[in-house]
């Protein structure tokens, strides 16, 4: 039914699996404050040896909570997002990349940057927790080194990638495909076309995508380079933070 499909559309939402806001909370979610900054709706419940889950930002279950201040550093943000949602267990260290900065991870080019963060993160948390990492290889996982977030007490946390800045979602979602038309982009995120215009023009203009003709039609992709080169790593931190 149609109510259970929103159930289960809200369900993911609050348990991290999508970001995009269901549509039974588009009326509650786009504040106007949040409109004109594009800023995020949702804040991530921490709690210690439990399972975080999103709620929007200025929900009644947050009352009375400590939120963590990072000075505005959304990639720090975004990463102890995934890590609270992800719960005690944690996540495998390539995997918990990808959720963080929406790409496959590769060693040889992301191992540096991925350490950086982790750095800035564990310094924003300071004495409220830490971000601990190990190796259950020897238990005969693949991959097995994990980390996970172990706090002291309940903790807020912004989740920027539920922002409400369409250049924001769309370059996500370029990230995460690989590549896509402004109809595609339109589609998935439930913008109109000309929103996905406007935003991959803004996108390709400051060099964070390329614009490439597939026969008729026109696809915006997102190269390795993107990630890699330094001076594009820095257009990029300020879109995704």
């Amino acid at each position: 039914s149609a109510a259970s499909e929103l159930s289960a559309a809200l369900k993911d939402w609050r348990e991290g699996r999508v970001d995009v806001v269901p549509e039974e909370l588009h009326g509650v979610a786009f504040r106007s404050d949040l409109l004109e900054t594009g800023g995020s709706v949702a804040r991530v419940r921490a709690k210690p040896g439990k399972v975080g889950i999103r709620l929007l930002a200025h929900a009644p279950e947050f009352a009375g909570l400590p939120q963590l201040d990072t000075h505005g550093q959304r990639r720090v943000e975004t990463l102890l997002s995934v890590l609270a949602l992800a719960g005690p267990d944690g996540l495998r260290e390539a995997e918990c990349f990808e959720r963080t900065y929406g790409f496959s991870y590769v060693a040889e080019l992301h191992a540096g940057t991925f350490e950086v963060l982790l750095h800035r993160t564990r310094t924003s948390l300071g004495k409220l927790g830490q971000i601990e990492r190990e190796d259950r290889a020897l238990e005969g996982e693949a991959d097995g080194r994990r980390l996970r977030l172990a706090l002291e007490g309940d903790l807020l946390v912004v989740d920027p990638r539920v922002s409400l800045r369409t250049a924001d979602r769309v370059l996500r979602l370029l990230a995460a495909r690989g590549s896509a038309s402004a109809r595609d982009v339109a589609r998935d995120l439930a913008i109109s076309l000309r929103a996905a215009q406007g935003a991959l023009s803004e996108l390709s203009e400051r060099q964070l995508c390329d614009r490439q003709k597939v026969g008729r039609n026109v696809a915006y992709v997102v190269e390795d380079t993107v990630f890699s080169e330094p001076s594009l790593r820095l257009r990029l931190d300020e879109v995704l933070g």
